[in-house]
């Protein structure tokens, strides 16, 4: 995890991926950290959508995954990391207008190091064969950061230090 997640607000601890909130820096030891006791953490197994680029999120585990490395030739080495670590049910991100409303998932993670290129950037000839695909990427975030409540989605929190892309994650509310 970089310096720019956990001053963010993003704790990916042995337990799993917990947020603080937004004026309440984690400050931790290492890489791990050390919470504070007014952290909420995303409960284990938690839906959570997750966009197809997601290397600037904080590292999510699966209980598949989880299990694969505990069960591995390395689980001497992973056993005593990710004994505690929480996992989550990942669902990508799809990219059809209208479908972010039918997803079914407690959760749903964007970044603007993903997200914002579909507004800083023009899109590419209508000739061109990814003119259709960013179409479908930009509304789907036109929908996630204009509309989400009209979607089912509500802004939990918005981690933004400057220093790194914006994250922000939504929950679910019906």
């Amino acid at each position: 995890m970089t310096r720019a997640h956990r001053s963010a607000g993003w704790h990916a601890s042995r337990r799993g991926l917990e947020v603080a909130h937004p004026h309440e820096v984690v400050r931790g030891r290492g890489e791990t950290g050390t919470a504070n006791s007014r952290e909420r953490r995303l409960d284990e197994g938690a839906r959570l959508v997750v966009e197809h680029e997601h290397s600037h999120l904080p590292r999510l585990f699966t209980a598949a995954e989880k299990d694969r490395l505990l069960g591995g030739p390395h689980r001497a080495f992973f056993g005593p990391q990710l004994s505690t670590t929480r996992t989550y049910e990942l669902i990508p991100l799809i990219y059809k207008p209208g479908s972010i409303a039918e997803v079914s998932a407690n959760y749903l993670l964007i970044g603007s190091g993903t997200f914002a290129r579909f507004f800083d950037t023009p899109a590419p000839p209508a000739d061109n064969p990814l003119y259709q695909d960013y179409i479908n990427r930009r509304d789907t975030y036109v929908q996630i950061l204009e509309g989400s409540t009209d979607n089912g989605w509500k802004l939990q929190q918005t981690f933004d230090t400057g220093k790194g892309p914006q994250l922000r994650l939504y929950r679910r509310t019906g």
